[in-house]
């Protein structure tokens, strides 16, 4: 703490700076003055905390030193110390500010006392002034933020009328408070879609295109009695209410218009749209309607295009809804069941431009999308297959279909689900086949010792020979006759090679005329069966 001495005689002067022990107390003597314009000189230049001031100087008395300092805008504490008793000094001098008045001669035990204790108030007030200070700074810091946290709560329906309105006086200070019989309307507003041709930014920059509109948004609304609040990583909201002596429909007006005014500014800036929809007039405590019906006419978008200011217009239920479409879901299982993949997604395409593209609500067009969602599940459940199976990592696409953004990005997730089925059954069918192969080719290796046939393996598979016999030859490369006779000989040589009889291994592979089984032996095995008995032989290539 710094201590400017102010006093006149030379003696008291060099008493009151040495003989106290003033350090012992952090209190420091910046300077030591004997007139009033030096005194006035070095509050100016050394900044004293406290001034100890003698009421009586040669040029002027401490009270108009204190008027002066006063006036200049000097904060500083001071003890007077003055050799009048008269109470009207120590009136005048307290009224100007004075922290303390003391009669002469005062003792160095006193003058200490005093100024030791007005040192640690001050230190105290300016403690107390920084931790003030602080915690300013920390809500000044934490406002914007508390401000849009209770925003989204607001028009969420979280407060009672009442409660709203205190909140909103204390997040939003210097402002007019909410009124609860005041109509608003509330806007939410979106970046559109990215398109496919866009470089310049991808899905990960969303929140900071956000904060461009956002920033757009505060620019060109910041006089239209307007609250502006981020409500996810994606949109902004506007909660406008009315001006002085405005009425609802002229409210009504100037947002629509302020509205369409922001999305120009936002293309000409960002050369990037935004949509924006916008919910009815109404009172405080049914804000949450306004905030819903805004949601819902953004989501429209999807239906009426980009960079469109949606006005909210509530639709008869079942206006709009499409009856199935019967002939497209038989022509659509037809291709399904029969694994045309092209088929499939070209049937679904051109549906969807003749029924989707079409439609005049996003009611219209998520009947739609929920009707092409259950038959593709009825679809899978009709396999015997489950819908986790066949989605796999697309499983929450499945359960939830998306939220809507354009017909681009519906029809996108349409056909996803179509060859999501598709490329299931495909697996299916290569697993069942191969699993055919296999049981054809273990009946044939339990029947070599007779004559068997395709037809007589298909008979017990229940199948029909010609399609058994086509998928064989494709899955194998060779017919059934083919590998069976490769079967059969294969066998035979082992038997040979073992140090069987020709009779024997004739028989034991189905063959009856033991000359034919010798011909065949030596045409596949380019010896005779007798040549081959005892020793090892190689497959003929002739």
């Amino acid at each position: 703490m710094n201590l400017l001495l102010v006093e006149d005689e030379i003696r008291q002067l060099n008493n009151v700076a040495t003989c106290i022990p003033w350090e012992e107390h952090d209190i420091e003597i910046v300077g030591m003055a004997r007139s009033g314009k030096e005194a006035l000189a070095m509050v100016a230049l050394r900044k004293p905390d406290i001034v100890l001031l003698d009421l009586q100087l040669p040029d002027m008395n401490g009270l108009e030193i204190i008027r002066s300092l006063r006036a200049s805008g000097e904060s500083v504490s001071f003890v007077i110390l003055s050799g009048h008793n008269d109470f009207s000094y120590a009136r005048d001098a307290l009224e100007l500010g004075a922290d303390q008045y003391l009669l002469k001669p005062a003792g160095n035990a006193e003058i200490l006392a005093v100024v030791s204790k007005l040192a640690e108030r001050l230190r105290a007030e300016r403690e107390t002034e920084h931790d003030n200070q602080r915690l300013k700074r920390m809500w000044e810091t934490s406002l914007p933020a508390l401000q849009a946290l209770f925003l989204r709560d607001l028009v969420r329906g979280k407060y009672a009328a009442d409660d709203s309105l205190q909140h909103a006086e204390e997040y939003f200070p210097g402002r007019p408070p909410l009124q609860a019989e005041d109509e608003y309307v509330v806007v939410i507003m979106e970046m559109d879609p990215l398109p496919a041709s866009e470089i310049r930014y991808s899905q990960k920059d969303t929140p900071l295109l956000r904060l461009a509109l956002q920033n757009l948004a505060a620019d060109t609304l910041w006089a239209s009695n307007c609250l502006l609040f981020p409500d996810d990583e994606a949109k902004v909201v506007a909660m406008f209410g009315c001006r002085e002596e405005e009425s609802g429909e002229a409210l009504v007006l100037r947002v629509n218009v302020t509205i369409a005014r922001l999305l120009a500014r936002v293309q000409d800036s960002l050369k990037m749209t935004a949509s924006a929809g916008i919910g009815s007039k109404v009172v405080l405590k049914e804000i949450e309607i306004s905030f819903r019906q805004a949601n819902r006419a953004l989501h429209e978008r999807v239906v009426f295009g980009y960079n469109v200011v949606i006005p909210y217009h509530p639709q008869p239920i079942g206006a709009g809804i499409p009856a199935p479409d019967r002939a497209f879901e038989r022509k659509l299982q037809g291709a399904m069941e029969s694994g045309d993949d092209n088929a499939a997604c070209e049937h679904v395409e051109q549906w969807f431009r003749e029924t989707c593209s079409v439609v005049p609500s996003l009611d219209a067009l998520q009947e739609h999308v929920l009707f092409l969602h259950s038959f593709i599940v009825r679809m899978i459940h009709a396999q015997g297959w489950s819908v986790a199976e066949v989605a796999k990592h697309d499983y929450e696409s499945f359960l939830r279909p998306p939220e809507l953004v354009s017909k681009e990005q519906t029809l996108q997730w349409m056909l996803r689900a179509v060859e999501a089925y598709m490329t299931y059954g495909s697996e299916q069918r290569n697993l069942h086949t191969n699993r055919l192969i296999v049981a054809v080719m273990e009946l044939a290796k339990g029947k070599m010792d007779m004559e068997m046939t395709l037809h007589d393996i298909a008979d017990q598979l229940y199948m029909n020979p010609s399609y058994l016999s086509r998928l064989f030859k494709r899955e194998t490369g060779l017919t059934f006759t083919a590998y069976y006779q490769d079967l059969k000989m294969q066998r035979a040589r082992e038997l040979m090679v073992g140090g069987a009889k020709v009779y024997e291994a004739a028989r034991q592979v189905g063959f009856k005329d033991i000359g034919y089984f010798t011909r065949l032996f030596r045409k596949f095995w380019g010896v005779t069966p007798g040549e081959a008995s005892g020793s090892v032989i190689h497959y003929s290539s002739e």
